[in-house]
């Protein structure tokens, strides 16, 4: 048996109930004079035998229930100090605050006191103008000053404790505060666990003053506080908590940013391996349909020039498939030559044409009597400026038997 929170509650609730039903039933009890005596007596033993009577086995959370008697259908995960859940790119740290132990019996046993002072004072007056017993008003007034001082005395220390409603969350991007506004990974410097409550000063006189101070000091080691420094500026992003479980909240937030940092990161790579890939493809092939574009317009323009069908070409074209330098000829020497960045084409033959291959492509002199009668001077023109040896050795061997035929 221990005393608990959830304990004091039940045994409370129940014994101003039962002292309740009593006073209805036994009127004689509930008498102007004697209601304040009778009813806040009556209502501490019947509270003290329920207490006691009940079993070990009722403050230890059962079926998913929480420490405040409250059930529900969550999983156990949900009842541990330290959770972290992801949400899309956020993973989400709920550090929650310890329990308060003695310190909440205390604000729950001050507040069922004073609730039922309260709640006597304003039974005997309207005893007092109407005659009549008031149990009602009693345990009306009993019930919700009990709830108000008890949650506002405990709201009042967890203000002190720092206590955050809602968890933190972190991701690549930066954190994102309990109250949802959003701090930059950029303007984040540090994060910090100290004490709230630090910087007391407790005096003690007397062995009320000892047991004070000694409340005081528990209190202490629970009002632990995680900050985050920004911008200049210290957050808290979860408070109310021992050492152990700030310190491992911070760590937690750091290496899950981290963590989520180098995800993002191979996330990049790989969106960017992907897209190097993508532009690969698309380039090889742009390539290829240039290549059998220029080659269709090749064989075209050959056909064109009525060269038999037994031919040998090279060409080089551009990633529109233009055609930029490009030969075709057949057996019998009949040729078609595109040159200057195609903007020149020659169609003739091979023969008693004059070659000089050189380190530059192969410089071919051809019988042209038209070009000849309008410039006054032979057809030249450079070819295999861009080929490799052993293509320009191969195409020098086929124009000098062509050129002989």
């Amino acid at each position: 048996m221990t005393f608990s929170v959830k304990r004091i509650q039940l045994s409370g609730c129940f014994g101003a109930l039962t002292w309740f039903v009593l006073m209805v039933f036994f009127s004689a009890l509930f008498s102007s004079s004697l209601l304040l005596q009778h009813g806040m007596l009556s209502w501490g033993i019947l509270s003290g035998i329920i207490f006691f009577t009940l079993p070990s086995s009722f403050d230890a959370p059962r079926n998913g229930s929480n420490q405040n008697g409250n059930s529900h259908a969550r999983s156990s995960q949900n009842d541990k100090p330290l959770t972290v859940t992801r949400e899309g790119e956020w993973a989400v740290i709920h550090a929650r605050p310890v329990d308060l132990g003695g310190h909440a019996v205390i604000a729950w046993v001050l507040g069922a006191f004073l609730g039922g002072m309260a709640g006597a004072a304003v039974a005997s007056f309207l005893h007092m103008m109407s005659g009549g017993n008031s149990p009602i008003a009693f345990v009306v007034v009993f019930v919700a000053l009990t709830c108000l001082i008890a949650k506002g005395y405990l709201a009042y220390i967890n203000r002190y404790r720092k206590v955050q409603a809602a968890p933190f969350a972190v991701s690549a991007e930066g954190v994102r505060l309990p109250n949802g506004e959003m701090v930059a990974r950029a303007n984040i410097y540090a994060w910090t666990v100290r004490n709230a409550r630090n910087g007391q000063i407790f005096i003690s006189t007397n062995h009320y003053a000892l047991a004070g101070q000694m409340m005081a000091q528990s209190l202490v080691a629970k009002s632990y506080v995680l900050e985050l420094e920004h911008d200049g500026k210290a957050t808290v992003v979860a408070g109310g908590l021992s050492a152990a479980l700030a310190e491992a909240a911070r760590d937690e937030a750091k290496t899950r940013s981290a963590d989520l940092v180098e995800q993002l990161r191979e996330e990049t790579r790989r969106r960017l391996k992907d897209w190097e890939k993508s532009q690969i493809e698309e380039s090889d092939r742009k390539i290829a349909a240039s290549g059998e574009k220029a080659s269709a317009t090749l064989h075209r323009l050959a056909d064109e020039a009525q060269i038999a069908a037994e031919r040998w070409s090279n060409l080089r074209r551009n990633l529109q498939g233009e055609l930029i330098d490009a030969i075709v000829v057949d057996r019998k020497g009949r040729a078609l030559v595109i040159y200057e960045e195609g903007k020149e084409r020659w169609i003739g033959t091979f023969k008693g044409a004059q070659l000089h291959p050189n380190e530059q492509g192969i410089e071919v002199q051809v019988d042209d009597p038209a070009y000849r009668a309008q410039h006054l001077t032979e057809r030249r023109f450079l070819i295999g400026k861009f080929w490799n040896s052993e293509v320009r050795a191969e195409w020098s061997d086929r124009l000098r038997m062509l050129s002989a035929v």
